[in-house]
């Protein structure tokens, strides 16, 4: 287990969530309990390409930041509202499929609100003559909300730390 700052929450390390996404049931209308299950559910909606259950993730006026690679790996883009991060998103379609890997996750709560860090990898897949991938290792920093209907994203930063092109079997 992943120990977050003083008074933080202890967070499993999560396993490889691609393949389970794809074979699992519909992802919408599923609760979200605390703010680490928003990575999770983050990633299985992408590698889904569930575009309902991702929005959901976020409150209404949510924000997505992203970077601009090449030219930046930092956060420069901000797609804001549900139907922006959507629009964003998508663009993953693009590629064969996806698959996300979270190697950690850190939050700190402070009653109905709270920030995390996840560190982990978002491998973009290519089929072709020559199959690969695109492996983005990823930094999200995030702020969440406890809502109704549970913890929401109300910004989500992407930064990364590196892209790698790797061959695929």
């Amino acid at each position: 287990m992943a120990r977050d700052q003083p008074g933080g929450r202890a967070v499993p390390r999560q396993d490889h969530l691609g393949p389970q996404a794809r074979r699992g049931p519909g992802l919408e209308g599923r609760r979200v309990s605390g703010p680490e299950d928003l990575v999770t559910a983050y990633a299985a909606a992408v590698d889904a390409r569930d575009w309902v259950a991702l929005a959901d993730l976020f409150v209404e006026d949510g924000a997505l930041i992203t970077p601009d690679p090449p030219r930046s790996l930092e956060p420069v883009i901000a797609s804001i509202g549900r139907d922006a991060i959507v629009a964003t998103v998508r663009k993953v379609e693009g590629f064969a499929g996806t698959d996300h890997v979270v190697d950690s996750t850190h939050w700190q709560v402070d009653g109905s609100a709270a920030s995390g860090l996840t560190i982990g990898q978002a491998h973009h897949h290519v089929d072709g003559p020559e199959p690969h991938s695109w492996v983005w290792y990823v930094e999200y920093r995030d702020d969440a909300v406890r809502t109704e209907a549970g913890w929401r994203f109300a910004t989500r930063r992407l930064t990364l730390a590196r892209i790698e092109k790797q061959p695929r079997p």
